[in-house]
């Protein structure tokens, strides 16, 4: 039975006693030793060479004779092991690449030049129920004494289904480990009362982890995902929750309200979604290919709003080829009416949105599976800086301000605001007094003080022309502000219950402490006293621990000098775990415990949207063909990313 709860692990049983095979020794049958034998540096040191050599083909033979011992009324049960080993694994490629069990009976006689007979892919279903139990329990041993955060998330895209994520980080800090535990296909769809009882479940008989170890609960703000992380609480006392950031800052996007750009863009997209032709067209009038769009994150629509505005010169011979190859019918007409009633409108728009390109960036930054938790407050706290000073001067808004500048006409008492440098150093305003009478002429300006200046070319004079006087600049500035007040909202609690994010926000601003290259300038004892707001760090008794020892793990932060670039999350993620996994964590043991429970932590739900992604690509359509073990078992085998044929 022992062998069985630790699949994958090399251990074997002999007359009643139990081995591990790669390390050579007999080991006790009581849990709590097998998992202690298990991680230390010995085993997998041998595993590792174990499975170089042998792989995993010499467990799976055990498990299935073992199995068909104990069931021996099941069909081919006195086949040969590898035999078994070989429609198993068949099974098992098939599964993780998402072909289905069915196509195997045209494969077969492909299959069987290995020499190894098949049968139907009927009875090869056998198979799957037995290659889900083994990734069930490769996942049980997994978790085993982790700190683990669950993410989870529901769709309708596809149909009613939901995903539950884990993400730990090991004793060794070796990497960020990221598991899709569940998969669930449901007939109507799942209150939040369900979905709690569903995680209960998944928690503590599925994976078997105790409730104290669940340190993070993630999802984005749907009502249903709220009832069941604040009902998970209950059980989960010391579990931080966190809302997904990039959700938000999807919805920040929507509350611009750039209304002629939308106008523009629904008629567009669907067009473009529809017509290949539509494409074409705007590749050969433009050289590049238009960008792909999805429905689900705001940021793939800026992209499109990005192209248009580098673009917008080719719009009108795009509308007008589009009529002439009669493409589009009615959605076409839309966009010719848009574009010739308001042409003005829609550039600005477009540029305006350009400028906001901030919001892409953070949505990318943040959409990933490492170290986020320690960067999103200071990528939040930039866009509210944006946003604070946003149309104060041009440079909020450079792309916008060019534009305006571009199209203004020049005449007699048009504003102006220049820089003036020592011993000036400030701005001055004036206004356009004189206008050039002949092609070599000059602008002048009178300024404020009385002063005059002349400006000897165009570009001079476009290029300090006060945008923020013009009539256009304002009703954009506040459109776009929409945005960020339903951002500020949002980091203020100024909103609904459901949607508070200050908690959060302030929480991801202590949780900077665990950033070896920010600590030594930033922790102090008062600092540690804050963090009692991280609900686990408390539940694990760790504060007080954390104060004693802080002037060690302060000394090792000085002496390491640690320089990471916080733009690039992948490298920053990677130099943070290393310097984890080399510092001397034996000065400040509490300290490396209260790490692990904080790089469990995400700001985003990005995982669970990466396995309906992987859904779509291995099921398409046709999902609903499949039986709900078969696509739980193939997406754990894919997202898990184990090995196998």
């Amino acid at each position: 039975m022992r062998v069985n709860e630790f699949p994958g692990c090399s251990l074997y049983n002999s007359v009643g006693k139990l081995f591990c095979r790669c390390c050579k020794v007999q080991l006790p049958l009581i849990k709590s030793s097998i998992t202690h034998h298990l991680k230390t540096e010995k085993h997998k040191v041998n595993h590792e060479q174990w499975l170089a050599k042998h792989g995993e083909d010499s467990e799976i033979k055990e498990y299935l004779t073992e199995y068909f011992e104990q069931h021996k009324d099941e069909a081919y049960g006195t086949l040969d092991a590898d035999l078994l080993l070989y429609r198993y694994r068949t099974v098992e490629s098939c599964m993780a690449n998402g072909i289905p069990i069915e196509k195997i009976n045209g494969l077969r006689p492909l299959l069987e030049r290995a020499g190894k007979s098949l049968t139907g892919s009927e009875h090869l279903k056998m198979f799957i129920p037995k290659i889900e139990e083994r990734e069930l329990a490769k996942l049980r041993v997994e978790h085993e004494d982790e700190f683990v955060a669950i993410i989870f998330d529901g769709t309708t895209r596809l149909g009613e289904a939901m995903n539950v994520c884990t993400r730990f980080c090991p004793a060794d800090f070796s990497a960020i480990i990221k598991r899709l535990v569940a998969f669930k296909t449901v007939a109507k769809h799942m209150d939040g009362t369900g979905l709690f009882k569903l995680l209960s479940i998944i928690i503590a008989k599925q994976l078997q982890i105790s409730y104290d170890k669940v340190v993070c609960g993630g999802c984005d703000s749907c009502s249903t995902n709220g009832v069941a992380r604040r009902s998970l609480k209950t059980l989960c006392t010391g579990m931080s929750s966190f809302l997904c950031v990039s959700h938000t800052l999807h919805h920040t996007g929507e509350h611009m309200g750039l209304d002629t750009v939308e106008e523009f863009l629904t008629p567009l997209l669907m067009l473009i979604s529809h017509s290949e032709s539509a494409k074409s067209i705007w590749k050969q009038l433009t050289g590049t290919a238009m960008v792909a769009y999805s429905t689900i994150r705001w940021w793939s629509r800026w992209e499109v709003m990005k192209m248009l505005g580098t673009y917008f010169h080719h719009l009108s011979e795009f509308i007008d080829t589009l009529i002439e190859r009669g493409i589009g019918d009615a959605t076409t007409r839309q966009l010719k009416h848009v574009y010739t009633t308001k042409t003005v409108a829609l550039q600005l728009e477009l540029a305006a949105a350009m400028d906001m390109e901030i919001l892409c960036t953070t949505t990318y930054k943040m959409e990933g599976d490492g170290l986020e938790i320690l960067l999103v407050y200071d990528a939040l706290e930039a866009i509210r800086n944006k946003g604070r000073t946003l149309g104060d001067d041009a440079s909020s808004l450079p792309i916008l301000a060019g534009l305006m500048r571009a199209k203004k006409k020049l005449i007699l008492g048009t504003p102006v605001r220049d820089y003036f440098e020592a011993p000036w150093n400030a701005y001055f305003t004036g206004t356009i007094t004189k206008l050039p009478t002949t092609n070599a002429g000059v602008w002048e300006v009178t300024f404020s003080d009385g002063n005059k200046l002349d400006y000897d070319t165009e570009p001079e004079i476009r290029q300090v022309l006060d945008v923020t006087k013009m009539e256009q600049w304002q009703p954009l500035v506040t459109k776009l502000k929409g945005g960020f007040t339903y951002l500020e909202n949002r980091l203020t609690n100024n909103c609904d219950s459901p949607y508070h994010l200050k908690v959060q926000h302030e929480a991801t601003k202590l949780l900077r402490a665990f950033d070896p290259s920010l600590a030594s300038g930033l922790v102090d004892a008062n600092y540690v006293d804050a963090l009692r707001t991280i609900d686990p760090l408390v539940e694990h008794d760790l504060i007080d621990k954390m104060k004693a020892e802080l002037p060690f793990y302060l000394s090792a932060c000085s002496s390491a000098s640690l320089v990471v670039d916080h733009g690039d999350v992948k490298e920053f993620t990677t130099k943070v775990l290393k310097w984890w996994a080399l510092a001397d964590k034996s000065k400040f043991p509490a300290w490396a415990v209260a790490a692990r429970i904080v790089f469990s932590f995400t700001p985003n739900s990005a995982a669970c949207e990466r396995v309906f992604s992987l859904l779509k690509f291995m099921f398409g359509d046709q999902q609903w063909a499949a039986l709900g073990d078969y696509i739980q078992a193939a997406l754990m085998l894919k997202y898990n990313e184990r090995a196998v044929g």
